[in-house]
């Protein structure tokens, strides 16, 4: 049994009902994590109390719906764990993104690890001026 954690931009609301579907499907065979902050938006789903925590324990995917910013705080957050990101658009364009909201069926070949991935790397910049940091 895997531990997939789900975070999403609470902002989308015109996706909660596939988020909602999608957590229903994942639960017969893993174990699904949701932060409180998101748990809150979902309506229909029955999830161990459990298993809505305020930050997420170490998981082993990171399904994330959402656009660029979603991914990039969620991977922020959760490096550490290394877990596989998989970034659902639910935005505009998605550049980090490789799946659209109408295309989660696709992720039941990602579960099933009969997909290829993509390992992208992450950078820290820091914006400098008159030696003094501005921005991390």
């Amino acid at each position: 049994m895997r531990k997939i954690g789900i975070i999403f931009n609470y902002k989308k609301k015109y996706y909660f009902n596939i988020i909602n579907d999608f957590i229903v499907f994942l639960q017969n065979n893993n174990e699904i994590c949701i932060e409180n902050s998101n748990a809150y938006f979902l309506n229909n789903i029955t999830l161990n109390k459990n298993n809505i925590v305020d930050e997420l324990p170490a998981i082993d995917i990171l399904i994330i719906f959402g656009g660029d910013g979603t991914i990039l705080n969620a991977c922020r957050k959760y490096i550490n764990y290394s877990p596989l990101f998989i970034g659902i658009n639910a935005g505009k364009l998605g550049f980090l993104t490789e799946l659209d909201i109408s295309e989660t069926n696709i992720l039941r070949d990602v579960l099933k690890n009969d997909i290829e991935f993509i390992e992208r790397n992450m950078f820290e910049v820091n914006v400098i001026n008159k030696d003094r940091k501005i921005q991390k």
